[in-house]
C-alpha cells in the first residue's frame, strides 16, 4: 500500500499517524514501512514482525495500537509512505490491518483517510474491508452402524 505523495516543501514539522492491528509471525512475516522521496531515496521508518511479543508472534493482542512516524526529516521535500506486507507459507496468523491514517503538517491535518469511503491510498495488494469475511462452510455426515468395531 502506498500513500499519495505528501508535499512537505514548506513544512517545518510533519507526523504520520494511524491505528494498527496485527498478528504476524515473528522473524518470518514482516510489515516494512518506508518513506520514499521524489528522487527515489527510501528510508525505513518501521519494521513490524521483528519482535517476539507473544509465543512466536508480534501482535497487538487483538487491540488497535497507535502508530506514529515523525516525518520532519523530510521537511522541504515531497515524500510518500509505502507499507509492504511480506509473509511466508508456513503459518497463517491474522495479518496486518490499519485504519484512521492522517498526516499532520505544522499542527494542521493535511491528509486523512478513515477507510470508510473511497480509498485515498493505492492499495497495491491490500484490500479495503470492514473486517468481516464470508467463508464457505462444509458439513460432513457419516453413516455409523453401531455394531462390530463401532459398538465400543
Amino acid at each position: 500500500m502506498e500513500t499519495p505523495v505528501f508535499d512537505l516543501t514548506a513544512a517545518t514539522s510533519a507526523t504520520f499517524d494511524y491505528k494498527a492491528w496485527y498478528e504476524v509471525e515473528f522473524d518470518y512475516d514482516y510489515v516494512f514501512v518506508n518513506a520514499v522521496t521524489e528522487d527515489g531515496t527510501e528510508v525505513e521508518l518501521d519494521v513490524i514482525g521483528d519482535e517476539n511479543t507473544a509465543g512466536g508472534m508480534e501482535t497487538t493482542q487483538g487491540e488497535w495500537e497507535d502508530k506514529s512516524y515523525d516525518l520532519s526529516q523530510f521537511a522541504g521535500q515531497k515524500v510518500k509512505l509505502t507499507f509492504d506486507y511480506v509473509t511466508d507459507g508456513g503459518l497463517a496468523p491474522e495479518g496486518f490491518a490499519m485504519d484512521n491514517l492522517s498526516l499532520t503538517v505544522d499542527g494542521e491535518v493535511a491528509f486523512s483517510d478513515d477507510a470508510e469511503g473511497a480509498e485515498q491510498v493505492t492499495l497495491d495488494g491490500f484490500i479495503s474491508t470492514n473486517g468481516l469475511f464470508d467463508k464457505d462452510h462444509y458439513y460432513y455426515l457419516e453413516w455409523r452402524n453401531y455394531a462390530g468395531s463401532d459398538k465400543a
